[in-house]
């Protein structure tokens, strides 16, 4: 039996309404409870946490950490390990590498070191989990797991045409168990199915290549499924046309569709995640505006969505790494650099290429500001969660950093 005392900490619990009291936490067999319920004849380790604050671990819901895509980003950039090795001290903690592509050790180390416990990798194909699970055993620490991509599995898009609701989340189902998955992602809905056959990505109304139904079909089919299977994170979705100019439209309308799901119980339907690159205004990359404030309206007016930020750093070298291997295609013709590119099975894509957001670029200039304005313009802050889509917008050694500009004006006036 395992009991903690952590004493005189100041204590923050929004969920329970307490905001900064200094009182005690204990812990006995993994979990918090009354400090009478702690036997002093069974030995209680004791943590002064004096003039220190104690809240509950951080959870980062979208960080891509494993899988095999970045070991391939880990090839790609041999740069990004060069001058960050730090040596182990055997045999308590082991050797670090990488910034943008960080190894195992390094990974479990940071986020520990930044007080987060769970952290989830946000899109695994299933024929590739085994090596996603390796990858996440490997990490040090904290807690993790992992959503399962089906958003142009070819079994699944057979099984929506069937229109059988209950074979489909039946599937699902195998899926999840299979893979030993959290949840259901889906990335550019349909459109890698479009890729592979004609070159092109979907927008959320086009009809897709063979079969007569929408991306907003396969949205709607699934999030019911996943309705039905009473998932916790009920349905975790990358919006069409990620990356494009006037993609915010899509996003408004992937929100809405929130509203007519079949749910269960009440709560959560839909998660929206990286929303900055699927914020965008304008007709094209001279006219790009943020879209973020329309974003956050449809937010707040709709309770059944949540969203993660996709905060883009200033000056930060990044990897990004993607399924969507369609707006990856038109980013390594932007760059003209590295890139790759798989298509996996019948499962999905991906794609992988090096970039650098630079203040004094326009474009990424209104890419900074459409996270930022999303949060603090969203009325229930605990729908938006902070996330950098780690390693495509910004590292998660960032978040202090976000957290200064949602906290400070002052902080936000980037030099």
């Amino acid at each position: 039996m395992t009991q903690i005392l952590i004493k005189n900490g100041y204590v923050f619990d929004p969920l329970n309404g307490i905001k900064g009291e200094v009182t005690d936490i204990a812990i006995k067999d993994g979990k918090i409870v009354d400090p009478r319920e702690l036997n002093p004849e069974e030995g209680i380790t004791v943590i002064n946490a004096s003039g220190k604050v104690v809240m509950p671990g951080g959870i980062d819901i979208h960080s891509h950490i494993a899988g095999p895509k970045i070991n391939i980003g880990r090839m790609m950039r041999p740069e990004d390990h060069y001058t960050t090795n730090k040596p182990g001290v055997f045999p308590y903690i082991r050797a670090e590498t990488g910034l943008s592509t960080p190894n195992v050790f390094r990974i479990g180390y940071e986020y520990a070191i930044m007080g987060y416990t769970l952290v989830a990798e946000p899109a695994t194909p299933p024929v590739m989990t085994r090596h996603t699970h390796h990858e996440l055993n490997a990490i040090p620490i904290i807690d993790k797991m992992a959503y399962v991509v089906v958003d142009s599995n070819w079994m699944l898009l057979d099984l929506i045409t069937n229109n059988d609701p209950k074979l489909l989340a039946a599937y699902l189902s195998w899926i999840l168990k299979a893979t030993k998955s959290y949840a259901l992602k889906l990335v550019d809905p349909g459109s890698d199915f479009a890729w592979l056959l004609q070159g092109r990505g979907l927008d959320i109304s086009d009809e897709l290549p063979v079969y007569n139904f929408t991306p907003a079909d396969i949205i709607k089919s699934i999030a019911e499924a996943a309705q039905v299977l009473n998932l916790p994170h009920k349905l975790h979705v990358h919006c069409n046309r990620l990356g494009f100019p006037g993609n915010y439209a899509t996003t408004l309308r992937t929100m809405e569709l929130a509203l007519n799901i079949h749910r269960v119980s009440e709560g959560l339907a839909l998660h929206v995640t990286h929303v900055q690159f699927t914020g965008y205004k304008g007709d094209s990359w001279s006219t790009l505006e943020s879209g973020g404030e329309e974003i956050a309206k449809e937010l707040n007016s709709n309770p059944y969505v949540s969203l993660d930020l996709g905060q883009a750093i200033p000056d930060r070298a990044v990897t990004t790494m993607t399924a969507d291997a369609t707006f990856q295609f038109v980013l390594y013709h932007i760059m003209k650099n590295k890139w790759y590119s798989s298509d996996i099975e019948s499962d999905g894509a991906s794609g992988i290429v090096p970039y650098k957001y630079k203040k004094k670029n326009y474009v990424n200039t209104v890419q900074w500001v459409i996270g930022l304005e999303v949060a603090l313009l969203a009325r229930d802050i605990s729908r938006v969660f902070i996330a950098t889509d780690h390693p495509n917008a910004g590292l998660f050694t960032d978040y202090p950093l976000i957290f200064a500009w949602l906290m400070s004006k002052k902080a936000r006036k980037i030099p």
